[in-house]
């Protein structure tokens, strides 16, 4: 699922986050200047930008832990337990790889210009606090951004939600549940779409399928298939199989893509419980 850190809603969170980071760094900056000052101390400019630039750097870096941590346990992972101790650990994780990070390119600057600087002079509590602070607003800006994607559900239908395809000059609105699969054509993904239509988008087949959500699985490296219109599964032999789909097309499922024929073949309960295996 990381890979799909490059679909649109996870780029939006995380281009929100760089701009907010940006925007408190910038302000903390003026706001200890004129705390010095009020001290009757001078503050050159360039030591609080190396404080708070390098501590922006360091957290964007990071940022993408806490990415994986609410994808992997988000608000309604269950039991609570996995949540509170997927994210204990992932913020004493972060907190610390921010806390090197930022330190070691202080370091780094301030002998750059003769000075020295002392690493981790505030100690690991101290940064800690702030980290965790940091690391719940994230946590909670790629959470509002990719929830519909993230608690979707595997086997939740997409239902009114709608999706655009660039195909040449036409730019195509078309229902989620429309699209009964795709493929690799090159450098164009062609999306079948239930009333025959083919379009062609130019992108990869793997930006496609994060933009869809997890109605949609990967079954070879050029196809994904969406769930719902799986009808049967049929074994050729040395661990693949063909999936015939509700509009007529078949499609291969390879023996490198196990995670979808477990999606395939999931518990009884689960709505793609009618596909039947050959």
């Amino acid at each position: 699922m990381i890979k799909c850190f490059r679909s649109s809603a996870a780029a939006s969170a995380f281009l929100t986050v760089a701009a907010l980071v940006a925007a408190v760094d910038t302000v903390n900056i003026f706001s200890t200047i004129h705390d010095a000052a009020e001290r009757g101390q001078t503050l050159p400019l360039w030591m609080p930008a190396v404080w708070e630039y390098t501590s922006a750097v360091a957290t964007l870096l990071c940022s993408p832990l806490i990415y994986a941590a609410v994808r992997f346990a988000g608000p309604s992972a269950k039991p609570w337990a996995l949540f509170v101790g997927v994210h204990a650990g992932t913020s004493l994780i972060f907190s610390s790889l921010h806390i090197v990070l930022m330190n070691a390119m202080r370091v780094a600057i301030y002998a750059a210009v003769d000075r020295h600087y002392p690493f981790g002079e505030a100690g690991f509590w101290y940064e800690y606090r702030k980290d965790l602070i940091a690391y719940l607003v994230i946590g909670s800006i790629f959470w509002l951004f990719t929830s519909a994607r993230i608690f979707a559900g595997a086997a939740a239908p997409t239902g009114g939600r709608f999706t655009d395809i660039q195909d040449g000059k036409r730019l195509i609105r078309v229902r989620i549940d429309d699209i009964a699969a795709a493929h690799a054509a090159g450098n164009y993904v062609e999306f079948m779409l239930v009333d025959g239509r083919r379009p062609l988008a130019r992108k990869a087949l793997r930006d496609a399928l994060c933009e869809l959500g997890d109605g949609f699985v990967r079954t070879h490296r050029s196809w994904f298939v969406n769930i719902h219109h799986v009808q049967s599964l049929t074994a050729l032999g040395a661990g693949d199989f063909e999936l015939e789909l509700d509009i007529g097309a078949k499609v291969p499922l390879s023996r490198r893509f196990p995670g979808a024929l477990a999606r395939l073949k999931a518990p009884s309960d689960h709505p793609l419980n009618s596909v039947q295996s050959v």
